[in-house]
């Protein structure tokens, strides 16, 4: 073996465009690992994509490559950038969707791939800089040094006067709501209101009854239902501004 590649992207399974990314990569480097990170992430959404980046980068072995196309700004000005950070390299379109997990385990150096302004950035562009990536253990050769520029991040929730000011940044395929409030915020708090509604604290998935708020697996606060869907019944979506009233 020789590698990991983790690939993220919102083409779904539909079409062959995560297959030719994949045949891209084995055609440079046929003995290297690829991992579904995810192949649906939310079409267009920076948000979500850097969220399911951030949330996993963590679990996976050094020198393994994240490889994000999740790129509303295709065929535009905007950069594509391979980035190297103390354990880990991520490639991807510089639109802010690699800042959180990169920011997070700390950029060393970042450098700029050639920009195509093709329709396939994915194919020409991600996918051979990651292959490269994962032979060489190096972004040496790629492009010119340069800093990242859109530094997207997730903010910060402020509890102020007993309302929270939030927003949702992933709502898995159970409908559950991941916030961006830490669970450290919400230390001894019961309850939330949120549009009227009473969600109360619980401790795991099997002790909700009707929706409820947990702390989830990322760090975050989450609102979950037990085996129905929260999102569809409060309307949540990725992106979307929350102000719940602490009870």
């Amino acid at each position: 073996m020789r590698g990991i590649i983790a690939v993220t992207t919102d083409f779904g399974n539909k079409d062959h465009y995560n297959g030719v990314i994949k045949g891209v990569i084995l055609s440079i480097n046929p003995e290297v690992t690829i991992v579904d990170l995810a192949s649906d992430a939310d079409s267009f959404s920076v948000t979500d994509a850097a969220f399911l980046l951030y949330a996993s980068a963590s679990y996976f072995p050094r020198e393994t490559v994240f490889l994000t196309v999740v790129d509303p700004g295709v065929g535009t000005k905007r950069g594509a950038v391979a980035v190297q950070c103390s354990n880990h390299f991520f490639v991807g379109p510089d639109n802010g969707v690699l800042y959180p997990a990169a920011s997070q385990e700390g950029i060393i150096r970042a450098v700029r791939l050639e920009n195509s302004r093709g329709t396939f950035d994915g194919r020409d562009i991600f996918a051979p800089a990651a292959a490269r990536i994962s032979l060489a253990k190096s972004i040496n050769g790629l492009g010119e040094d340069c800093q990242l520029t859109e530094k997207f991040e997730f903010g910060d929730a402020v509890i102020d006067d007993g309302v929270i000011n939030s927003k949702i940044i992933h709502v898995d395929k159970f409908g559950d709501a991941v916030t961006n409030i830490k669970s450290k915020q919400l230390e001894g708090v019961n309850s939330i209101k949120y549009m009227g509604k009473i969600i109360p604290r619980a401790v795991a998935f099997s002790a909700c009854k009707g929706i409820c708020f947990i702390d989830g697996s990322s760090g975050f606060i989450e609102i979950v239902a037990d085996r129905h869907n929260a999102s569809d019944e409060l309307n949540l979506s990725a992106g979307k501004n929350l102000r719940l009233v602490l009870q």
